[in-house]
């Protein structure tokens, strides 16, 4: 999604469809049917408008495999016969041989096992000229398949012989698999009980093989998901370890500052304090001289006049009166 979010912004339509087609065969190994659909359709309506035929086949066998996987097979059908047109209008061999296969296995679903047949032997022919062993294996064992529903033995010994030698030469233990059962099936409605049961004991054991592999990878992905989860939880833990430690850092830097300003604040506040202390103490001092002076003068003042009163204690009252009479009379006479 994170990919397509991109091409989409960047206008990559090619891209998009590739990628809608691509989350869609995820959507539908996780079973998520709804989901894979639409994205699918998406997918073929931005390849309808680029052209793109061949990108259109592959979104077209996957709705057969997803309309297969949710038993709604006729509309499986219709797109694995879109598929095949496709194919044989750009003449990929590779793709028709395998529309054929899926319409094969698609009929045997419906129980229609001579149609079944018909289209693998179709897509066999076309595989015969080809180089992939594994293909034609799938094809020979179809075969097989079908000539035994349809009860003509011979031919599905035949086949499906054939696809043994094949399968053991590429080992491929599911096809394998599938081998040794449709012999064993074919040799018993043949009543041919020896062989029937050598080839039931050969997918027996193939079977709990598979099946032991299949508990080993199971048991890895669990191994792995395990892993994958402790290392997530593990993430997460150390993810909140990391917030909790920036939120203690943060709350230790908050407090630091708070500090640091109340510290700033008390010395600030203590040096105003220290200036007005000083201020008071220097205007208590200035009060008090003047307080001193006001008292000097005011004892000055009282010693001048309790001298001039000593003074006037001094004085003869009468000696006085001469005088002023002596001072007067010399005023009258003008001298």
């Amino acid at each position: 999604y994170r990919l397509m979010n991109i091409e989409q912004k960047e206008g990559n339509d090619y891209s998009v469809g590739y990628t809608l087609n691509a989350i869609g065969a995820i959507l539908m190994e996780t079973k998520k049917y709804p989901d894979a659909e639409g994205l699918f359709k998406k997918a073929l309506v931005i390849y309808d408008s680029l052209d793109e035929k061949k990108e259109k086949t592959y979104v077209f066998i996957n709705l057969g495999n997803l309309y297969t996987e949710t038993h709604q097979l006729e509309k499986a059908k219709q797109n694995y016969g879109h598929a095949l047109q496709i194919y044989r209008e750009i003449g990929n061999e590779t793709g028709i041989a395998l529309s054929l296969a899926n319409i094969a296995f698609l009929f045997d679903k419906m129980a229609r096992y001579d149609s079944a047949l018909i289209y693998h032997l179709q897509g066999l022919a076309i595989r015969e000229r080809l180089h992939s062993k594994e293909d034609l294996s799938r094809s020979l064992i179809g075969a097989g398949l079908g000539y035994s529903r349809l009860r003509n033995y011979d031919s599905a010994i035949h086949y499906s012989l054939h696809a043994l030698a094949l399968v053991k030469e590429i080992g491929s233990k599911p096809m394998l698999k599938d081998v040794y059962e449709n012999l064993a099936n074919i040799y018993a409605a043949q009543e041919n009980f020896s062989k029937a049961y050598g080839y039931h004991v050969l997918y027996s054991k193939i079977t709990d093989t598979l099946l032991g592999e299949q508990k080993a990878r199971q048991l890895n992905e669990l191994q792995t998901k395990y892993e994958t989860a402790e290392k997530n939880r593990q993430i997460i833990l150390l993810e909140k370890e990391k917030q909790v430690q920036e939120k203690e850092a943060q709350r230790q830097a908050t407090l630091k500052r708070t500090f640091i300003g109340g510290l700033v604040l008390i010395s600030l506040l203590a040096v105003l304090l220290a200036y007005i202390f000083r201020q008071r103490l220097k205007n208590q001092k200035l009060l008090l001289l003047k307080n001193n002076e006001i008292m000097e003068s005011d004892l000055k003042r009282q010693m001048s006049e309790l001298e001039m009163k000593a003074l006037r204690a001094q004085i003869n009252p009468h000696f006085l009166f001469n005088c002023m009479n002596s001072i007067n009379r010399m005023i009258l006479q003008g001298e």
